[in-house]
Formats: structure tokens, sequence, C-alpha cells
């Protein structure tokens, strides 16, 4: 949701939120899946973290509600910026698409998304407000 003066975001799992700026993406969110950890830390190679992302111990949360999972956080409004929902279908597959001129980025998410209806390893999704 976005006010005049803050964005609150309501996000679970490998969904993520961030900003089109013209340095690139800037990540509100993170991937919770233990593999990224690992990845980041060196642990296992980004072919082995990508494979990773699709096994079901991924996808399930373990105790509580489904509540329990959703990660609820509020934030100033950035002044410029374009606003990026997407899956990790999609982000895992194309965030090197994401830097430079968010105008730019727009119309390459827009080319992006023939090539992932036909080869995308995961469903995926991407929202640009």
């Amino acid at each position: 949701m976005i006010t005049e003066s803050s964005v609150v975001i309501g996000h679970c799992g490998d969904c993520r939120v961030g900003y089109l700026t013209e340095s690139g993406v800037e990540w509100l969110t993170t991937d919770d899946v233990p593999f990224l950890g690992m990845y980041e830390n060196g642990q296992i190679t980004k072919a082995t973290y990508e494979k990773s992302r699709h096994f079901l111990a991924c996808k399930l949360k373990t105790g509580g509600s489904s509540r329990d999972v959703i990660k609820i956080s509020t934030i100033p409004r950035p002044a410029a910026g374009h606003l990026l929902l997407c899956s990790d279908g999609f982000w895992a597959e194309k965030e090197h698409l994401l830097s430079g001129d968010p105008s730019l980025c727009r119309t390459a998410i827009e080319q992006a998304i023939p090539e992932l209806e036909i080869a995308a390893q995961d469903n995926f999704s991407v929202i640009v407000v």
C-alpha cells in the first residue's frame, strides 16, 4: 500500500519488493529461503541455489498459522522511483535487467516476459508501479 508519506509492505517467502532507481533496484525485502543465505555466504554455488529454490522444503513454513509467515513493514515513501513487486520466478531469472534508467528497466522487463512464458523454470509475476 502506498500513501503520500509511506509504503506499507506485506510479503512472505520468496516474493520481493523494491524500487527501480538510476543505480539499479533497491530491494526493500529479501528472499527468506535458507539457501539464499548459503549462496550469499559462499557455501553453495549460484547454480545450486537456483535449483534448491524449488525444493518443497523451501516452500513450507513450520509452526504457527499462515499469518505468522507474513512480514509487514512500513517505510518512508521515497521522493522518486518505481515500485517493483515480483516473485522469485522473475527476479531470480532477470535481476540482471534491473539496473540503470528505470524507463529502460521497464522496457527490458516487458521484453523478458515472452521468453519467461516459454522457458521459465518457475512461475513468475512482476508488477511495476
